[in-house]
């Protein structure tokens, strides 16, 4: 029974490890991109709020000095006129302060380019920013398909911002993108008409593209990407996994310590147990000899008797060993009977419920009759339960006995102990055994069953029939006790299920 129950705690322990593991992994790997993309989005959100800023504040007022100042148009320094290169190089002094901050933690290393940043970094192995186009100046700025299709979904499909994971060259990277500001008409300055643009800007660019452009067209987007990398989430997910093993090591170690603990309390309770019955037995047993032998006696000191008179009479001496030949076989009888009672028995056996009944009042039949105790068997022959033997019959020798030893605890004189049975419509079998001794009050009847529990003179009892009872019914047999109480009366009943390997729900 401790090695099942043993059994079943470690396969529950390995369910919840495992289905911990699985939901714990999906918590943390949707944990940790979110994380990404709310770092992605912060740095893109700033690169945005630095466009916004050069094409609403910055660029108009470099233009209005230059005509202020009578600066020629051909003039332009992609350092004050050019948005992405500034953002670019902002960004560039932003992740160096980052890196200052974060290198003593993270240890995390970056990479630059001039107009495309690239971050090198511990937690996303990869981070580039794009200012995509499909119709750049600087042909490092060219929109691949994936980035001219985010362009065309800005621009058709008035969105705002675009997240999502997408597979490139068998990698995996998070994205984020915003879009440009709308051309407006200081933009068409650099990319309207070329034949306009600053000539400093063609010498600089060409014409074959960022041109011909219009106000209100969005030219641009600017793209992040993150290269996921999750080594540090599997490191920290192995060493979270590692602590649960030794967690769940720990708890199994510790409930099947508590479970040793208590088994072997139940082996030290069961063998009190047996010993209490063992001497019962052994009283039972000296109380159903005490007759055969007395009278044995009184016949075999007739017989001595006779011989010394010289009275002896073959048909009286015949008629006297008779008498003490079915004297032995009524006490070898009567060894048989507690012998199969007292025998292990591990095998089902259907057997009619009346005989189990029958055989187990042999046993205490004599005990029942010194204490005046009348047995009303309405047990019908014909109900037949598959059950261990042995192990029913002490069940229902220990509730019998316990109805006896009530009548004599509380002087009853009329002692009368009712025993039924009943088939109940999911084909268990109701066995009954039901007394008049007064019955069992309200505040200890749910501590009927407990160990060393009793109501009984201390000195006539040791608490462990009905605990033993409850305890064999459950580990082998499957079986179920109820008390009810009516009155003056306790209704001891053992649901015994159709076959003992049978659940009786």
């Amino acid at each position: 029974m401790l090695n099942k129950l043993l059994n079943y705690i470690s396969l529950l322990l390995v369910f919840l490890f495992v289905g911990g593991s699985i939901g714990f992994y999906y918590e943390l790997e949707d944990f940790y991109e979110k994380e990404a993309y709310k770092h992605i989005k912060e740095h893109v959100v700033f690169s945005g709020a630095m466009q916004k800023f050069f094409y609403t504040e910055q660029q108009p007022e470099i233009y209005q000095l230059m005509y202020d100042y009578n600066i020629s148009q051909d003039f332009f320094n992609p350092k004050i006129l050019s948005a992405t290169y500034m953002i670019a190089h902002i960004n560039k002094d932003f992740q160096k302060t980052l890196q200052g901050e974060m290198s003593r933690e993270e240890n995390t290393q970056f990479q630059f380019v001039e107009h495309n940043l690239h971050v090198d970094s511990q937690e996303t192995h990869a981070i580039t920013f794009k200012f995509a186009s499909d119709n750049p100046l600087n042909q490092e700025n060219k929109a691949n398909i994936y980035e001219a299709n985010i362009l065309k979904n800005f621009r058709d499909k008035n969105i705002h911002s675009i997240s999502e994971k997408i597979e490139k060259d068998s990698k995996e990277y998070l994205v984020y993108a915003i879009p440009s500001m709308p051309n407006n008409a200081l933009c068409l300055q650099c990319h309207g008409d070329p034949s306009s643009a600053p000539k400093d800007l063609v010498n600089m660019y060409g014409t074959s593209s960022g041109f011909h452009e219009k106000e209100g067209d969005i030219r641009a987007a600017l793209v992040i990407y993150s290269e996921i990398n999750s080594s540090n989430m599997m490191l920290f997910y192995i060493l979270t996994e590692s602590v649960m093993i030794l967690a769940l090591l720990f708890i199994y170690a510790t409930v099947r310590y508590f479970l040793v603990q208590l088994n072997s309390k139940d082996q030290v309770i069961t063998k009190q147990a047996r010993f209490a019955a063992m001497g019962e037995m052994l009283g039972m047993i000296a109380h159903q000899w005490r007759q055969p032998l007395t009278g044995m006696g009184i016949t075999t000191n007739n017989l001595l008797l006779d011989i010394e008179l010289g009275e002896v009479d073959n048909e009286r001496l015949k008629s006297n060993l008779d008498v003490i030949n079915q004297q032995i076989a009524y006490l070898s009888s009567t060894i048989d009977d507690f012998r199969n009672f007292s025998q292990p028995n591990r095998k089902l056996e259907q057997l009619s419920l009346k005989k189990i009944v029958d055989e187990s009042l042999i046993v205490i039949n004599s005990t029942l009759e010194k204490n005046n105790v009348i047995i009303h068997n309405d047990v019908d022959p014909s109900i037949e339960v598959t059950t261990l033997r042995n192990d029913l019959m002490q069940i229902f020798l220990n509730l019998i006995k316990n109805s006896m030893e009530a009548y004599i605890e509380n002087n009853i004189d009329e002692r009368t102990i009712e025993i039924s049975a009943e088939i109940l419509p999911n084909k268990s079998v109701a066995l009954k055994v039901k007394d008049y001794a007064g019955g069992v009050p309200q505040d200890i009847r749910e501590k009927i069953f407990e160990p060393y529990f009793s109501t009984k003179n201390k000195k006539n009892s040791t608490g462990l029939g009905l605990y033993m009872s409850k305890m064999i019914a459950s580990d082998h047999l499957n079986t179920e006790i109820k008390l009810e109480v009516q009155n003056n009366s306790s209704i001891f009943t053992l649901i015994i299920p159709k076959n003992t390997g049978d659940s009786n729900d």
